[in-house]
């Protein structure tokens, strides 16, 4: 490791210049990594090119990136403990580290040096499991020692230190609001909608609102823009929104082009198809969340963010997926208690007026549901879920391909007792024909396949377009041959491409990947197999081919696990060449 001198920020002219230091890793382990030293060369110009200063260079040799037990990056942490740089430049991001927990982890060590880097079990398995903190979990993290302010709390922290947190509003789930008619509920409800915009559109600076042609969000925009032409002044009202394609179910440009109208409103646009999808920005969300989860969403509300602030706005006002609560389903089981049966199946069957068939058909499975725990006494549950398995049949709790299942009861044998039972009693998928799930909102078409093993399942989703097609690619990875039915692997391969740029492809290693990606794992894979016949053509022996064998440097950077992978590529093209 070496390292510049510390300096103030400052050059010769006294010109405030940012200090950026370098980190580079080389793995041992790994083939067609390039040079510490070439990692410190890409990073010094472009640290020259945006006209930075290098303010130190820390290296690992021969360290995996799994560890953080790493004496170049130890020492990069006792430098930003002293304040020597404000950023850190490296080539790669896996140079830093390969787990994104880790990387969250390393953002807090380089910020204090007293946060305890360790997470929190509890919190992780919250997080993995629910998406997000529970009820009763408000104040927990992902790191221990770590603590999260509910909402509707403050805390005070003065030089002594700080005090416990302290609520200051909850809901009244006791009050009432009792009126004469339904006009007086909705002079009521108004008045308290009001109330609330008129509070948040306290700003110095415009207010941005985040609008959709739904009555939730456009409901807070026209009331906003109602306000401020009362007053006869106040923020400017600036209103986003982001638009599906034109004549789609998601085009809402006639409600947009309304509202303008209306109130004199002007509302900016983004396009809905180009800031949607898994592998959009998803590396950016693992590094700024604090678990690597990915919202396919995430780039629609980033991008709206931005847009907002770049306008001037300091306060954004959302009410997206406020009218959600106007379609929950367990107010049917008030109708039946009720008596109400006919308004209870005429709900149920306008639910087909509201929304797509798919959706329609989840609620109304919902509705049933709903009905059924709201409305049977506890006692009876057990007997109607013994009529229901009598009558259409036990459930599974698990799918999978009857090799599937019988590796994970032989070769991976499950510790948990449980699980083991429930893989033994697992429902086939058809090992020659697709199996489309519904799931109420989308279908899922689960494709049995050949290649990486002989019982390999792809997985596809329309809307939005996403391939999951786990160990047949492997994004960036040279792929494990060792079970491999080469040219079937190929067939796959070349199966599941679709050719548009929308597609998102979720490898079983490596990063998501849009098309161009996965063209250049199939190249790959191609030329694996050139190599191979060639070699078996002239009576090269399959060791000493993967030998000589090296990938083409127009193929760019692979990740290589383990040396003999290349024997496990030849090797399994010689079988299947040999018959």
């Amino acid at each position: 490791m070496t390292s510049s001198s510390p300096d103030n920020g400052h050059d010769s002219s006294g010109a405030f210049t940012y200090r950026v230091a370098i980190y580079a890793r080389y793995s041992s382990e790994m083939q067609n990594e390039i040079s510490l030293d070439d990692q410190v060369d890409r990073c010094r110009e472009e640290i020259a090119r945006r006209g930075w200063r290098v303010a130190g260079v820390y290296t690992d040799s021969a360290k995996s990136g799994w560890s953080l037990d790493r004496d170049g990056f130890q020492e990069l942490r006792a430098a930003a403990e002293r304040g020597k740089f404000q950023a850190v430049m490296f080539w790669k991001f896996d140079r830093l580290a390969r787990d994104h927990n880790h990387t969250v982890m390393i953002k807090a060590l380089l910020r204090h040096p007293e946060v305890r880097a360790e997470p929190d079990d509890d919190g992780v398995a919250d997080y993995l499991l629910l998406g997000r903190r529970p009820v009763d979990r408000l104040a927990g993290t992902c790191f221990a020692g770590v603590r999260a302010l509910p909402p509707a709390h403050l805390l005070v922290v003065t030089p002594d230190g700080a005090a416990a947190p302290r609520r200051y509003w909850d809901f009244a789930p006791d009050a009432r609001v009792a009126c004469r008619s339904f006009g007086e509920y909705a002079e009521a409800f108004h008045e308290r909608f009001a109330e609330a915009v008129r509070r948040r559109m306290r700003s110095a600076y415009p207010v941005a609102v985040s609008v959709s042609g739904g009555l939730d969000s456009s409901a807070i925009l026209c009331q906003a823009e109602a306000l401020r032409q009362a007053q006869g002044g106040g923020p400017a009202v600036l209103g986003f929104s982001y638009v599906g394609p034109e004549g789609s179910t998601s085009d809402e440009r006639s409600f947009l082009d309304e509202i303008e109208r209306a109130y004199g409103a002007v509302i900016a646009r983004m396009d809905l198809a180009t800031l949607m999808g898994l592998a959009r920005e998803a590396r950016l969300q693992a590094w700024h969340g604090e678990v690597p989860l990915v919202d396919y969403l995430w780039p629609l509300t980033h991008h709206l963010q931005a847009a907002a602030g770049a306008a001037g706005a300091r306060r954004l006002l959302s009410g997206h997926w406020g009218d959600q609560v106007l379609h929950s389903t367990a107010y049917f089981a008030d109708l039946l208690r009720a008596g109400a049966w006919r308004t209870a199946a005429r709900h149920a069957k306008a639910l087909g007026d509201w929304f797509l068939p798919g959706e329609a058909r989840h609620l109304r499975r919902q509705a049933v549901r709903d009905a059924v725990r709201h409305t049977v006494p506890h006692a009876a549950l057990p007997a109607l879920k013994w009529l229901r398995s009598r009558a259409g049949g036990r459930h599974p709790a698990f799918r999978a391909t009857e090799t599937t299942r019988d590796e994970g009861l032989s070769r991976n044998q499950l510790e948990d007792p449980a699980s083991t039972t429930a893989l033994k009693e697992v429902g086939f998928l058809s090992p020659t024909e697709r199996t489309r799930l519904d799931l109420g909102d989308r279908v899922v078409e689960i494709t049995p396949r050949l290649g990486h093993t002989d019982s390999d399942v792809s997985l596809t989703v329309d809307d939005p377009s996403v391939i999951f097609c786990g160990d047949l690619y492997w994004n960036a990875m040279f792929p494990n041959y060792v079970d491999a039915i080469p040219s079937k692997l190929s067939e796959s391969v070349k199966a599941l491409r679709r050719g548009d740029q929308k597609t998102v492809y979720v490898p079983g290693h490596g990063a998501l990947s849009r098309v161009d990606g996965y063209d250049r794992y199939h190249a790959m894979i191609d030329e694996v197999e050139r190599a191979a016949r060639a070699a078996h053509v002239k009576g090269t022996t399959a060791e000493a081919a993967a030998e000589q064998f090296s990938l083409p440097s127009f193929l760019g950077d692979w990740v290589m696990f383990n040396k003999v992978f290349f024997t496990r590529a030849f090797a399994a093209w010689y079988r299947e060449l040999e018959g």
